[in-house]
C-alpha cells in the first residue's frame, strides 16, 4: 500500500499546469475589480471551492444536456440567431453506409465528422433529432397559457446585467425582463410541478432569482421560472417573496464564506470546506420530519 508521501508526490491528472498561479490570478482579479462573479460561479462555490476554480478555469465538461438547454433557449428567446449558433446534422445515412455495431468508432465516420466540424466553424453541432425535439419544446413554451402570459410580461430577452455587491463585481443574463417581472427558462428532466419545485430548492434557483432581481435595477418584484421537459411538460412557477428573501440572505452568506476562502487560501478544497468539523467530516443526522410518523 502506498504511504501518504508517495500519494502526494504523484502528479494529479486533474491539475492543469501552474494551477496555483492561476488561482492567485483569479482571486487577484476579483479583489481588484477586474474579475467577475456570476450566479453560475457562485453556485459552483456553494458546492465546493474547487468546483468554483474548475468553473473559472473552464475545466468542467460541457454536457449534451447543457447544449440541448441552450438550443431550446435560443429557439424560444432568439430564434433568428439559431443558424448563427448551431448546425444540425443527421449521421444516420453515414452510419448506415458504414454498418457494423459501432460505426461512430470507425475512421470513416471520424473523417466525416471532422468535415462537419469544419463546416460548422464556431457553431455548435447538434443532432437533427434533438433539434426537432427542441423545436417542439420551444413551441410548447410559446403556446402554453401560463408561459405565454409570462413571456408577454417580459419583452426584453437575453438582457445582460452588471452589478456590485459586497465589493464584488457580478455579470448575468436575464432570459426575459419587463418593468414588473423577470423570468428564467429551464429545461429539465421532468416539469412536474411538485418535482420541479424541489429542483428550485435543490439547484438553488431561488438564489439566482434573488441575485438577478437585485442586480437588474429595474424594480421588478416578480420572478417566474418556466420549466420545460422533452416530453411536452410545461410548468410555470412564481417564487414566493419569503423564498426570495432567503435567497438574498444566502447570497450574503456565500459571499462572506467566499471572503473567508480568499483570506485562508482554501480554493483547492473540495466539499470538506463546508464541514462544521475541523477534520472536514460530515455527520449524517436523522431528520425529525423524516421520522415523525415512526415516532408517533
Amino acid at each position: 500500500m502506498e504511504n501518504l508521501t508517495q500519494v502526494l508526490s504523484q502528479p494529479n491528472p486533474a491539475n492543469i499546469p501552474n494551477r496555483q498561479d492561476m488561482i492567485t490570478k483569479i482571486v487577484s482579479g476579483l479583489m481588484s475589480g477586474d474579475g467577475w462573479l456570476s450566479y453560475s460561479s457562485l453556485s459552483c462555490f456553494k458546492s465546493s471551492p474547487k468546483e468554483f476554480i474548475d468553473y473559472k478555469l473552464k475545466t468542467r465538461v460541457t454536457t449534451d444536456a447543457m447544449i440541448y438547454g441552450s438550443m431550446v433557449h435560443c429557439l424560444v428567446l432568439q430564434p433568428e440567431l439559431f443558424n448563427e449558433r448551431y448546425l444540425a446534422i443527421d449521421d444516420s445515412e453515414i452510419c448506415s453506409q458504414i454498418g457494423g455495431a459501432k460505426p461512430r468508432a470507425t475512421k470513416v465516420y471520424k473523417e466525416w465528422y471532422e468535415e462537419q466540424l469544419q463546416q460548422a466553424g464556431t457553431r455548435a453541432i447538434v443532432d437533427t433529432d434533438d433539434y426537432k425535439n427542441a423545436q417542439v419544446v420551444a413551441w410548447n413554451v410559446k403556446t402554453n397559457r401560463a408561459s405565454r402570459k409570462v413571456l408577454s410580461l417580459c419583452p426584453d430577452r437575453e438582457k445582460p446585467i452588471e452589478w456590485d455587491f459586497m465589493n464584488f463585481q457580478f455579470k448575468g443574463f436575464m432570459d426575459g425582463a419587463g418593468s414588473k417581472a423577470v423570468f428564467d427558462l429551464k429545461t429539465c428532466p421532468d416539469a412536474d410541478r411538485n418535482k420541479f419545485q424541489r429542483d428550485i430548492i435543490n439547484n438553488s434557483y431561488y438564489l439566482q432569482a434573488a441575485m438577478y432581481l437585485y442586480g437588474s435595477g429595474i424594480g421588478a418584484q416578480d420572478y417566474y421560472i418556466i420549466a420545460a421537459d422533452k416530453i411536452g411538460g410545461i410548468s410555470v412557477h412564481l417564487l414566493d417573496v419569503h423564498l426570495l428573501e432567503y435567497g438574498m440572505k444566502e447570497y450574503e452568506y456565500l459571499l462572506g464564506r467566499f471572503n473567508e476562502c480568499i483570506l485562508s487560501d482554501r480554493f483547492d478544497e473540495s466539499h470538506d470546506f463546508w464541514s462544521k468539523r475541523h477534520d472536514g467530516i460530515f455527520v449524517a443526522e436523522r431528520s425529525y420530519k423524516m421520522f415523525e410518523d415512526i415516532d408517533k
